[in-house]
């Protein structure tokens, strides 16, 4: 998810407001905002719990992920409201943001408004570090030879960081049926297995390097003729 700041202690106090569990009468309650991650290019979950003494307080809790945009010291942040829901039986709380609507100044946070039985809580959730593009990976059938029966698809995975070379998952495929997996050498070479019923019954296949959190992936297809 992209980099967020801490909140200013303007912005703490705008989800002070939202999130006071001073209500007289009301049962105190917590929240707690455990992690923000993205699960596509484009959107990411951020999730958490809510705690009370009062299990009315917890279980179908109405919650909301709002963002807060760091404006300085001179006016109140004001907050969005980017997703709501209701809590689970035991208390788990999420919420999906889009990517575009957080950047660097913009904290998010999971609220519990205040009711009339049932105190308001909010927290804000710790900055965390930009997820680097996955570095760009190739794959590269160099030949296949062999001897009798036995032969094997030789090539290279290529990729703009050094580190997406070694041990990178890599398979070979035709017609939906994996043929051979394996894993590249230090500097990304591989070699697949394929034998000689299987090469004259082959007309096209794929060698494929599967992508990882940090690296990405790629694949080659080598075709007769």
């Amino acid at each position: 998810m992209k980099k967020l700041v801490a909140l200013t202690i303007v912005g703490l106090a705008a989800l002070a407001l939202a999130s006071s569990a001073e209500a007289r009468g009301a049962a105190p309650t917590e929240v707690s905002t455990y992690r923000g991650q993205e699960f596509s290019a484009t959107r990411g979950i951020v999730w958490g719990q809510v705690f009370s003494d009062k299990a009315s307080c917890v279980s179908g809790r109405k919650y909301k992920l709002v963002a807060f945009a760091d404006i300085g010291t001179t006016r109140r942040a004001k907050p969005t409201v980017v997703d709501t829901g209701r809590a689970s039986k035991e208390g788990s709380i999420a919420g999906v943001v889009k990517l575009s609507e957080v950047g660097p100044g913009t904290t998010l946070a999971l609220i519990t408004p205040k009711t009339s039985k049932c105190g308001g809580a909010g927290d804000p959730l710790d900055p965390v570090v930009a997820r680097a593009k996955p570095a760009k990976s190739d794959v590269q059938i160099v030949g296949v030879d062999g001897s009798g029966k036995d032969g094997a698809f030789a090539g290279v995975v290529t990729a703009d960081s050094g580190k997406c070379l070694a041990n990178r998952k890599v398979k070979m495929i035709s017609g939906g049926k994996t043929l051979d997996t394996g894993t590249t050498s230090k500097r990304g070479a591989w070699a697949l297995h394929l034998t000689a019923h299987e090469s004259d019954s082959i007309i096209t296949l794929k060698v494929s390097v599967k992508a990882t959190s940090k690296c990405a992936g790629g694949s080659d297809v080598f075709a007769e003729g």
